[in-house]
């Protein structure tokens, strides 16, 4: 299994549409997951902090998700 960061879009009451960065779980090509919690960049050390941002910025490279669809 893998995994990335990717732009999920949500629809909420009154049809209030908004985006998060979630982490998306694959078999293969075909999304198993989601993480439910939107996520935050983190890392034990300024740099693995900024590596982890650069991995969540690299999700806006690829379509995004809609979450009634997952």
């Amino acid at each position: 299994m893998t995994w990335n960061y990717r732009v999920i879009r949500h629809v909420g009451p009154n049809n209030k549409v908004c985006y998060r960065i979630h982490e998306v779980y694959y078999e293969g090509e075909r999304v198993v997951t989601i993480a439910e919690e939107a996520s935050a960049p983190s890392g034990g050390s300024v740099e693995e902090l900024n590596d982890d941002f650069y991995r969540m910025r690299a999700a806006f490279d690829k379509p995004v998700l809609d979450y009634s669809e997952l």
